[in-house]
């Protein structure tokens, strides 16, 4: 994995640098996920499939936010 400041554009878009892009797998769908102050660009089916995979490691140690269930 490889973070990367960016700045925005003048029109408020983010453009990723092709190296990353390559790097991850992108073309033209991307997933952004929340992680704290930030967030993460994936590749939507592996995006999905790490979302899961952290979900399921919650659920195996009786992880919750107080007041919340894990779905």
């Amino acid at each position: 994995a490889t973070a990367q400041m960016v700045r925005p554009a003048s029109a408020g878009r983010l453009v990723l640098p092709n190296s990353c892009a390559l790097q991850a797998g992108l073309t033209d769908e991307v997933a952004l996920i929340g992680a704290g102050n930030h967030f993460k660009i994936w590749e939507p089916a592996a995006g999905l499939a790490n979302t899961e995979a952290v979900l399921q490691r919650a659920r195996d140690k009786a992880l919750t936010m107080p007041g919340r269930s894990v779905p």
